[in-house]
């Protein structure tokens, strides 16, 4: 009993700790621009933008399309980020990567049911054999 609440514990933080790397990568990632209009107004995050970005830059537009890092960290970049779309994106995402799990965790207990594992409960102390006769 105790190792099924421990088990159930750890496999709930593990599917949280997921679901926030999901959002957090999401949040890092570069996303394709066409034009470079684009950049004047992007959205970052997965599965729902969480961060805008703007800036007054000029860009030249032999350069697009292109993939666009996010910039946090530029002072020419803006950036906006909406809590309430992050918190819905982390809920989206922890039960995406819940349903994986579970799933996941199904196939390999079925799996078990009809192939279980080969074990030797003998311990070989048990089953002393004289080496030399005496």
């Amino acid at each position: 009993m105790k190792k099924k609440v421990i088990f159930i514990i750890l496999s709930v933080i593990a599917v949280i700790l997921i679901g926030g790397v999901i959002t957090a990568v999401g949040a890092f990632s570069p996303i394709w621009l066409k034009t470079y209009e684009d950049v004047y107004n992007m959205k970052f995050g997965l599965p729902f933008a969480f961060a805008e970005q703007t800036t007054d830059l000029v860009f030249n537009n032999d350069y697009f399309p292109r993939y666009f890092a996010p910039q946090y960290f530029h002072e020419a970049f803006e950036t906006v980020f909406l809590p309430d779309m992050f918190i819905f994106s982390l809920l989206v995402n922890i039960v995406i990567a819940a349903v994986i799990y579970i799933g996941i965790y199904f196939i390999h207990r079925s799996y078990r049911k009809k192939h279980p594992k080969k074990t030797n409960n003998k311990r070989k102390k048990t089953e002393y054999v004289p080496v030399f006769d005496q």
